[in-house]
Order: structure tokens, then sequence, then C-alpha cells
């Protein structure tokens, strides 16, 4: 049996599902063993990741029981989904920038865990910052049930209006909704997101006490993430005495980064460090200075944020700000499920501190100059 992948569930959610017929139609009893899991691959042609999922949630449900090296066997037949409110289905909608990312796969990791808990099951869906691909989600998200959706709003230039129109047609259906990692102004809605400002702030200072005062700043696509980013680090430089030089602040589309990135050091030869407005494009900065000839940190010192790839302390390739992202999903979740479940207050934010960590980027480990090549490479989208 080939699952549907056009369909706006889960492929989880399809193979536990279809587990679930299959059992029935077979007329397995009690106690009866089901496929293996390698068996389960074969027939759903999916990952065996996704065939223990499905078999994980049907375990808990207590559908199916799981007996060590023996097998999975069959339960109770007469258990139905937990994730069912009389025939309607507990979905959520979930709509971010990208899907198979770091990033994404923080928020995620922390929307269905949390949604798993409570009995809900996720739909996600990618936008690619695209406006249409967006309202076409939508429409396939409302059309297969969701009770709600959380939802990382749009970077494009005219970003309110844009967003307030996504948002007005979920709300005309009377659906809740819950912004995650960017906010919209003059929407009142939940909203979680992580200080950008306070976090920009602090990666700009770290480069301010290093004695860099021509700081360069490479940004994204407008949204709030990013514009809060570049008050932050307009702010520190004010503090410090530095007159921010909108010169040193570009705003490259993804594929213009490089091309961009060897126009300002052009320009401005006298820029001695540069903060760039997520991990995916600091690498692809570093790229551009290594093809120039130009060691980082040694005459260029550089710092990202996301945490894209992973750093973890004073071993760290690239200085970055870490965002607590599986936090930011799990607290949205909350707070839709309590929409959806009756809570009618005021619109909430929560506001998350990030974690700043120093890397090689802006200080070589044992006088060394650390290589971007085994870094490097297209951009992410939606990583800010």
């Amino acid at each position: 049996m080939i699952l549907e992948n056009n369909s706006p569930l889960p492929k989880h959610f399809q193979v536990r599902e279809a587990i679930r017929r299959d059992v029935l139609k077979r007329g397995l009893r009690t106690g009866d063993l089901i496929p293996s899991e390698r068996e389960l691959v074969k027939i759903y042609d999916v990952s065996r990741v996704t065939v223990r999922r499905a078999i994980r949630d049907l375990v808990e449900e207590g559908f199916l029981k799981r007996e060590g090296r023996r097998g999975t066997f069959v339960n109770d037949i007469t258990r139905t989904s937990t994730w069912s409110i009389g025939n309607q289905s507990k979905l959520i909608g979930v709509l971010i920038s990208r899907i198979q990312t770091s990033f994404s796969d923080k928020l995620l990791g922390g929307i269905d865990d949390c949604c798993h808990q409570h009995g809900y099951s996720v739909v996600f869906g990618a936008t690619e910052e695209d406006t249409d691909e967006a309202f076409r989600r939508i429409e396939r998200m409302v059309t297969g049930g969701v009770l709600g959706f959380i939802i990382v709003p749009i970077a494009c230039d005219n970003y309110a209006e844009v967003n307030a129109q996504l948002l007005g047609s979920i709300s005309s259906r009377g659906l809740p909704y819950v912004l995650l990692d960017r906010y919209v102004p003059g929407i009142k809605a939940d909203t979680v997101v992580s200080d950008n400002f306070d976090g920009a702030y602090r990666a700009t200072k770290h480069l301010v006490d290093l004695g860099h005062k021509r700081i360069g700043f490479v940004g994204y696509m407008k949204c709030s993430s990013a514009e809060d980013r570049i008050a932050g680090y307009k702010k520190c430089l004010m503090d410090h005495g530095i007159l921010p030089d909108d010169s040193l602040v570009v705003n490259p589309g993804p594929e213009d980064v490089k091309r961009v990135t060897a126009e300002l050091v052009r320009q401005v030869p006298d820029m001695t460090a540069i903060f760039a407005v997520s991990d995916a494009r600091a690498m692809l900065v570093w790229e551009s200075l290594a093809e120039l000839g130009y060691k980082v940190p040694d005459d260029i010192a550089l710092v990202g944020y996301d945490n894209l790839y992973g750093s973890t302390g004073p071993g760290a390739i690239l200085t970055t700000t870490e965002q607590p992202l599986r936090d930011e999903g799990l607290i949205a979740s909350e707070m839709l499920i309590e929409r959806i479940e009756g809570y009618s207050g005021e619109p909430r934010m929560a506001v998350l501190k990030s974690k700043f960590i120093v890397g090689q980027s802006t200080v070589a480990g044992n006088g060394s100059v650390v290589s971007a090549a085994a870094h490097a490479g297209s951009e992410p989208i939606g990583s800010t």
C-alpha cells in the first residue's frame, strides 16, 4: 500500500490508521501477531522511524501491545484513536517557513511532543515564504478538519499587511491561531517568540568588546525577528558610542548573499566584523570571504544567529546565538490547545531568552584559522 504523499496528514498518522484498518480488515483478534517493523516498512513504503512512531501511538492507545523480541500484537481492537472527539479528528495545523531544516526540526519537535501528550495530531506545511502557497496550505488544512493553527508569519516586503490578510482568512472561519517565532505588528494574538533584540544586542556587544567598531550586518527579508535583530545591533552600537552606518547594513535575497558580501567588503575596506542575521547566511558570508582571500576571524570576525549547526561551546566553529526553539514550540502548542478547549482570555505574549555561544569565528582557538568549507552551503529558508 502506497500512502498519499499530497495528504495534509503526517505520514505517521496515515501509517497508524492504515495499520488499524488492515488489522480489522484481516479479522485479527486480541493476541494475534502483526507484521514486523521491517515488513511494515515495505508494505507502506515509509521509513522505519515512521513505522515505529505509528506503532508507538497504537501501543499508547491500547490498540496494540509490544512483547519484546516476540513482536507486536493486537491488544484490544475496540480501542479507538485518542485523537478523536466524537467524529471529529483532533488535528492542529502548523505552517512554518520550511520543513526539514534543523531550525524547523527543533520547533516541530516541541510542537509534536506537546500535541501528542494532549491527544492531538499535527498537520505540517511549509510556506517557503510564499503568500499564495500559505493560502493554499491553509485551505487544505481547513478542509482536512484542523481545529486551529500555529503559524510562523511570512517574511516579505509588506510584512504586516500580508500577514494580517493571511491571519484574517483563519479568524474569519472562527478558528484560533498562535503566532510562532515572529509577531505581526497590529495583530493581537497569542504569540511565542525569542528575544531577538536582546540576542542581537549581546552578539554585537561581543564584537564591540573585542575592539570592533566597523561592524557589517547581513540581514534577511522583512519580518519581526530580522527587524528586531537589526534594532538590537544598532542600539548596542549607539550605547557604546558608535554611530550606526546604513552603508554597513545589507538585506540580500537568498541567492545573492555571497555576491552582496563581496560588494560590501570592497565598498567598506575598514570593516573588521560582520553580524549575519542567521547561521545559514553567516556560512555563505564565510564562503564569500574565503573566496576573496580573507581569513575568519583574523581578517574579519563573523557572528551568526540560530545555532543552526549545533555549536556547543569553546570548540564551536561559529559564534552564534541559540534560540530555545523547542520550548517555543511547546508553549505555542499549549496556548493553542487551551484556546481550542475553551480559553477565551486576553491574547498572551511569551518572550524567551536565548543563549549566546562564543565560537572560533570571532576568537580562533589555539591561534588557528577555522575553515567554513565543510559547513557552508545553500541557505535554508525560514531560519530567522
